[in-house]
């Protein structure tokens, strides 16, 4: 059950972006002077876009992204466009890597925490020892370091500082085990809390991939 949820919120975001990709890259190619057969032809190369011309405006959106991007178009009275506007009305990317980021501060003091041992170990490595032993200790260290990394690259990608595009897959694949081990963790406090956390951190960087 919970592989054909992440399935599915994997195939949600993936049409998502490019549906939104689609339609940004599109729009843009919609210089002033252009006609309007041109418009309609390069429409027609979109495989998740639909549009609408209503007199001297065309409008173009996917169902795919709820709508959330749309392009306008508007023609001069010899069908030449005039003028063209992307917009984007719910950035995706945006949330998600904002989300993760804060998540991932918050993943730094928590296992750094449990670094030093506080009684907090409910939540993590199983949830079998409230405070740490020592191995378990260097393994939140080393998960402290892990996301101090994370949350450099995912501020990078969002204020467009810093992009490592290879490890964007790699990360994805990483937070998607670990949603998986939460998921069948012995510790239903680790489970509820870890799950939802490393789906988003997931997500986050399958968006980052297809950018």
């Amino acid at each position: 059950m919970f592989a054909g949820v992440l399935l599915g919120l994997s195939a949600g975001a993936i049409y998502w972006t490019e549906a939104e990709k689609e339609i940004r890259i599109l729009c843009l190619m919609f210089d002033a002077g252009e006609s309007a057969d041109y418009v309609t032809k390069t429409l027609n190369t979109g495989n998740l876009l639909k549009y609408e011309r209503s007199g001297d405006k065309l409008m173009v959106w996917s169902n795919y992204d709820l709508h959330s991007n749309r392009c306008t178009v508007e023609f001069a009275g010899n069908d030449i466009i005039n003028s063209r506007t992307y917009v984007n009305y719910f950035d995706l990317k945006a949330w998600l890597v904002w989300g993760s980021t804060f998540v991932s501060l918050g993943f730094i003091v928590f296992h750094g925490l449990l670094a030093k041992g506080y009684p907090i170990g409910a939540y993590a490595w199983g949830g079998k020892n409230e405070v740490l032993p020592k191995k378990f200790r260097y393994g939140s260290l080393f998960s402290a370091i892990l996301f101090a990394v994370v949350v450099l690259l995912l501020l990078g990608a969002n204020l467009e500082f810093l992009r490592i595009a290879e490890t964007y897959p790699v990360l994805g694949l990483v937070f998607m085990i670990s949603a998986f081990f939460n998921f069948n963790t012995g510790s239903v406090k680790e489970k509820r809390m870890g799950v939802p956390l490393a789906v988003l951190l997931y997500l986050s960087f399958l968006v980052l991939s297809l950018q």
